[in-house]
């Protein structure tokens, strides 16, 4: 059988010194300090976590990429005789460039707002059912403001800004010749 009293102290106190203080005071008594008591007992998960959070951040841009350059791939081909028209009427590679990073611009942010307002509406509704499913009906995710508001997002599009850069370059023939014989 035990107690946990958990205590604040001022911020000019030491925390360090309290606790030696505490624990000479009311001896046998365990005292622990709040932080080292959770590295010993979530410091395994909270690295676990760590770890599959950066993951996740990986695959997704990943996928971001790879998704991103498919659609552009498959634009580029359906508008294959446009951008030859554009070429002989004076447009340069570079404005074509603009044109179509305007466009994936558009599209991802888009899906980046929409992604991130589901997943801190809609997302903390769901880790509640499925933690109630494990016995945890009452779990609450912390998330830091500046890194899902702005961070995330600037990534993703910026991620989709090279994508579309990059995939626009590779192809800088666009013929008339090619699809007027078609």
């Amino acid at each position: 059988m035990w107690h946990v009293i958990a205590l604040d102290v001022k911020p000019d106190v030491s925390v360090h010194k309290k606790v030696d203080q505490f624990t000479d005071a009311f001896y046998p008594a365990k005292i622990t300090h709040l932080k080292s008591y959770l590295a010993q007992t979530l410091g395994n998960t909270i690295r676990q976590l760590q770890f599959v959070t950066i993951l996740a951040i990986v695959i997704s841009l990943s996928i971001t990429v790879l998704i991103t350059s498919l659609f552009l791939r498959m634009l580029l081909a359906k508008d294959a005789p446009q951008l030859a028209m554009m070429r002989s009427l004076g447009f340069t590679i570079r404005d074509i460039q603009i044109q179509y990073l305007i466009r994936m611009l558009l599209l991802g942010g888009t899906g980046v707002i929409i992604g991130t307002l589901g997943t801190v509406t809609i997302g903390q509704g769901l880790i509640q059912v499925v933690g109630s499913f494990m016995g945890a009906p009452k779990i609450h995710l912390e998330f830091n403001s500046l890194i899902t508001y702005v961070l995330y997002p600037l990534l993703f599009l910026a991620m989709i800004s090279i994508t579309s850069l990059l995939n626009t370059r590779a192809k800088k023939k666009y013929s008339i010749a090619e699809h007027i014989s078609k």
